[in-house]
């Protein structure tokens, strides 16, 4: 996936980081009992801007992708994310 994309992709677990003491521990507001959804887990990718057409077959391809190596008894939810420009001093 990464001929396309900018960076490495992530994958994120929901399970993993619902409960941490002194970091997530509010029940209801941060904090949920019993993790996230059963094997879920989302993608994120970040994506050059490029026209509709363009970003929606990289979509389709990450898709594909995804669909091709993920677990069968495993869902997930795509997200792309589009770096923006960065503004700062220049090595001379």
């Amino acid at each position: 996936m990464k001929i396309f994309t900018v960076g490495l992709p992530t994958v994120t677990e929901a399970a993993a980081s619902e409960f941490q003491i002194g970091v997530h521990s509010t029940i209801g507001l941060d904090t949920s009992l019993g993790g996230g959804a059963a094997h879920f887990f989302t993608v994120t990718i970040s994506l050059s801007r490029a026209d509709p057409a363009v970003l929606e077959r990289q979509m389709t391809i990450a898709r594909a992708l995804i669909e091709l190596e993920k677990p069968a008894h495993t869902y997930y939810e795509l997200q792309a994310v589009f770096p923006a420009c960065r503004s700062g001093s220049f090595p001379q």
